[in-house]
């Protein structure tokens, strides 16, 4: 009986993550919606080729995301070769932004 009683107290902790996972999720979909409603707000750019997205303007600052071909980034400040962009993160659907070497973007909008 107590074996029972702590599988069905584990099947709903279980519930309750996937509930919470599911409400940010619809969350993060509402928020990209609303985004991609909004009119270009910046200059568009699109990424040519994998590029990494850094914490800082060099080649040696630490990776916060990577960019993919496709991929539309909002440019927020140039800075010699590198690009300061927000880009709305594929999975999470939050924005992230970073630099990025402006050999791997194109005007987009």
């Amino acid at each position: 009986m107590a074996q029972l009683l702590a599988q069905e107290q584990e099947q709903g902790e279980v519930l309750r993550e996937i509930s919470e996972e599911l409400r940010h999720v619809h969350e993060a979909g509402k928020a990209l919606v609303a985004r991609l409603d909004a009119p270009c707000q910046g200059v568009c750019a699109k990424a040519v080729r994998e590029a990494p997205l850094r914490a800082e303007a060099s080649p040696t600052g630490a990776v916060v995301a990577r960019l993919y071909p496709g991929d539309l980034v909002e440019v927020l400040h140039e800075e010699g070769r590198w690009v300061r962009v927000r880009y709305f993160h594929a999975r999470t659907a939050y924005p992230k932004e970073g630099w990025v070497n402006k050999d791997h973007l194109r005007r987009a909008c």
